[in-house]
């Protein structure tokens, strides 16, 4: 069975939810796939080793975003970016725009 993971960087979790709401056919796909980390479903805390697909959601905005998408890439066979976050940078985005230390 494959492994699925949705890794969620800065967002407003608005992807995560729309892609689990699905209704019914969220119990089709998990006939196929094995759900191994999703913080709106389960309580893993780290990205599981060797996942087939992981999703990923959500601007990077901070270091800490960054070292969570490099790890999953490292333990990800396919890395989708899920959503206008994680593909054009969203609302975070907006923030690099902006100078924070200008007057």
């Amino acid at each position: 069975m494959k492994k699925l993971a949705i890794v969620s960087l800065m967002s407003d979790g608005g992807c995560h939810v729309a892609f689990l709401d699905i209704h019914e056919n969220i119990l089709k796909l998990l006939q196929n796939v094995e759900l191994v980390h999703s913080y709106m479903v389960l309580d893993v805390k780290r990205i599981p080793d060797s996942v087939d697909i992981i999703l990923v959601e959500g601007g990077v905005r901070t270091s800490h975003d960054i070292e969570v998408l490099k790890e999953a890439r490292r333990k990800a066979k396919i890395l989708v970016a899920l959503g206008s976050c994680a593909c054009f940078g969203g609302i975070p985005g907006l923030s690099n725009l902006f100078d924070l230390y200008s007057s």
